[in-house]
């Protein structure tokens, strides 16, 4: 064994018994990556998901605010109830995703390791409740502001929860729960 093992992390870093460097080497670095990968329990996603609705939102409203592009005629009477409904709706589902999640002590965070397949409550009905939630706030967004720009935020928005969030969560939980998150996504959908 070398007099001076390389250390990143704590971590010490042989390379076929020999530190390739002082400092660990890029193979030392690659093996701390895949180590580091193994501890990791929790998905890799593009992006915190509130933060991909905050923006999604924000694109909607800057459109908005350069060209208008209008959903309904002015002061139309469905707007207000709509806006209202939508707005509802979504806090109903994300309380009761929210309800149902700590009943199980697992975190909502993507960035959290998940400690139960949960598939009681709401997730009887929808793989992705509290996504679910979050494009029902940018469509009643776009209801109240009158905004097309805001339901093209909404598209933008499944796009990215589609394939920049949820693909990379059902690989991990794949991974994680194995057969028993297969059949789970058998019987549920993945949105509702």
């Amino acid at each position: 064994m070398p007099k001076e093992q390389g250390t990143a992390l704590g971590y010490q870093l042989p390379v076929n018994g020999e530190t390739p460097s002082r400092f660990g080497g890029p193979c030392a670095v690659a093996i701390l990556v895949d180590d580091l990968r193994m501890k990791i329990d929790h998905t890799r996603v593009v992006a915190p998901p509130p933060l991909l609705m905050v923006l999604c939102i924000a694109a909607g409203f800057l459109a908005e605010h350069a060209r208008h592009f209008p959903i309904f005629p002015a002061n139309h009477p469905i707007r207000r109830p709509l806006c209202f409904a939508l707005f509802g709706a979504a806090v109903i589902i994300f309380v009761a995703a929210i309800r149902e999640l700590i009943k199980h002590k697992t975190h909502p965070s993507p960035y959290k390791a998940t400690a139960a397949l949960v598939q009681t409550g709401i997730y009887r009905f929808s793989r992705n409740p509290i996504y679910v939630g979050f494009l029902l706030v940018v469509a009643a967004s776009a209801a109240c502001a009158n905004s097309a720009w805001l339901l093209l935020a909404a598209v933008a928005l499944f796009v990215l929860l589609r394939f920049g969030v949820v693909s990379c969560e059902e690989q991990y939980l794949s991974r994680k729960f194995g057969g028993v998150y297969g059949e789970y996504r058998r019987k549920v959908r993945r949105w509702m």
